[in-house]
């Protein structure tokens, strides 16, 4: 409980500050809960494994040096403060043009020339913001990545490998074989350029382990489904990308251990008639993985809540109704999911972006995304976390895109990554050591419009028992966890609440609670734990 602490009653709620971080006092409406009838049920709705210790963020430095560099130690903290488990190296899209020796991206080709290692006409640079230009190469590199993940304490890496870059047209220039090649499916010289980038990923993974980083995961591409030239290029289906999957795996795990988990581009969204490439990218994918070298497929998941001025309970629950049915259509009624699940190797499923996306326009030089500065905002991608475990198949999950500049809209102290994380903070708590997960059913009062409850919850098992609630609600909810905890007399509950529209200074929630009787305020996110 707290002590020394200013109270001021608003609204039900007693706000009391304790040094920097307001605390949510449970005198006032907890006790009102309480009185509320019986305490809510929880009952186990689906239960499934999940990866050791495999949640945490998408960083994408395209635009910044060193970012955890010891001329940024409080941004360093912030990241191990939020609590990650697993990063992602050296990031999303834009990796697909990465040099690994080089720890940054390939030189562009400039206009005209004859030589050259990535030809940004070929790129789409409208698909990944003009990343590839000579005057916007930044280093991050393995030295920068230790200071993160190297150690018995530091966080795991998903290791992103670049499949597709340098291109054909790179290695039949004078700067590579200076020759004409059989780019097709299968030929001597497809396999060999195959051979030259992993080749450099090798090189990037032995450097990571000589600075302490274990190598645990390894990722095999980036939506190479999407029909952009050089992956087109590189594998003009999905069975292509199975076969090549296949043959890196091979190599992966002779020179790095045959414990390695290695996962392969799979399609987020089954695609349209007018989009063959991604409407039939799984399942010729799944025709020819090998189960026993691919171990699980990767997915996105984004999401669009619209983010009004000033968020209220029912514009927040009218904007996330309209976002809950977009993502079942997406990733259930699409039959998405099913085609993992249904398949007769049950594919699981790492989720290395996931994001809720702003709706507003980004100014580079000043603005940040309008809906990144709400709590509302953090609250629907929290939501969205328990979502992606309800459709069944979720094992890793890597939360919130590192958006633009990260000096701008992180904060060089690491502030404004901090204040966004906290709604997460208590998930990533929740699932330190967890092998295995079950998915709550929580009655509550259920988003308008929907059938779905406002609050929803995961209880995480391993080395101990942890449970995540997160509540949508403005009003605080009675849960039962009992039988999540047996013989235990009280439960410790952590985590953060604050108003729908702004991120910063969360308050504080921090109180014991009976396991039959245990109060989760509105708009909260919680992690509950024996004491």
């Amino acid at each position: 409980m707290n002590t020394k602490t200013v109270g001021l009653l608003l609204g039900g709620l007693m706000l009391s500050c304790q040094g920097e971080a307001p605390a949510y006092d449970d005198a006032t409406s907890i006790d009102d809960a309480l009185a509320a009838g019986a305490p809510r049920v929880v009952r186990a709705a689906s239960t499934h494994k999940v990866l050791l210790d495999a949640a945490g963020y998408n960083p994408r430095f395209d635009h910044d040096e060193a970012p955890w560099s010891t001329a940024r130690p409080d941004f360093a903290a912030a990241l191990r403060e939020s609590g990650a488990r697993i990063i992602r190296y050296p990031g999303g899209t834009f990796a697909n043009s990465w040099d690994y020796d080089a720890d940054r991206f390939f030189p562009a080709k400039r206009s005209g020339a004859h030589t050259g290692w990535v030809n940004p006409a070929r790129i789409e640079l409208e698909r990944v913001a003009g990343w590839i230009s000579e005057d916007s190469r930044p280093r991050y590199g393995v030295d920068d990545l230790a200071r993160v993940a190297a150690g018995p304490h530091g966080a795991n890496v998903v290791f992103h490998m670049n499949m597709v870059t340098p291109g054909q047209d790179f290695y039949e220039s004078p700067d590579g074989l200076g020759h004409a090649l059989d780019g097709s499916v299968g030929s001597a010289d497809w396999y060999r350029m195959l051979d030259d980038r992993y080749a450099r990923f090798k090189r990037m993974l032995v450097r990571a382990q000589n600075k302490g980083i274990a190598v645990r995961f390894i990722e095999l591409g980036n939506e190479y489904y999407f029909d952009l030239s050089y992956a087109r290029d590189a594998f003009p289906t999905g069975r292509a990308h199975g076969l090549a999957a296949n043959y890196l795996a091979g190599k992966l795990k002779r020179d790095f251990g045959t414990d390695l988990k290695i996962a392969a581009t799979a399609s987020c969204v089954p695609g349209t008639d007018a989009d063959p490439r991604m409407k039939s990218w799984n399942q010729t994918l799944f025709d020819v993985l090998d189960h026993d070298q691919v171990t699980h497929v990767t997915m996105h998941a984004y999401k669009a809540l619209e983010s009004p001025d000033q968020y209220s309970e029912t514009s927040f629950q009218r904007a996330l109704a309209g976002w809950v049915d977009a993502t079942e259509s997406r990733f259930q009624r699409s039959g998405a999911s099913d085609t993992f699940l249904a398949h007769e190797r049950g594919w699981r499923v790492w989720y290395t972006e996931t994001n809720a996306n702003w709706d507003g326009t980004l100014d580079p030089g000043e603005g940040t995304p309008a809906t990144e500065t709400k709590w509302g905002q953090s609250l629907a991608e929290a939501y969205s976390t328990v979502h992606l475990y309800d459709l069944g198949n979720a094992t890793l999950l890597l939360q919130f895109n590192f958006t633009g500049t990260v000096r701008k809209h992180l904060g060089d102290d690491g502030s404004w990554l901090l204040n966004r994380a906290r709604v997460l903070q208590p998930f990533m708590r929740a699932t330190a050591g967890a092998t295995g997960a079950t998915v709550l059913d929580i009655p509550a009062r259920n988003i308008e419009g929907t059938d779905r409850s406002l609050v929803q919850g995961l209880c995480f098992e391993g080395d101990r028992t942890r449970c995540y609630v997160v509540n949508l609600g403005s009003k605080p909810v009675k849960l039962d966890l009992s039988a999540f905890f047996p013989h235990a007399s009280t439960l410790q509950v952590e985590g953060y609440r604050n108003d729908l529209n702004s991120i910063e200074v969360p308050l504080t929630v921090s109180r014991t609670a009976p396991t039959d009787a245990t109060v989760v305020p509105g708009y909260a996110s919680v992690e509950l734990e024996r004491p």
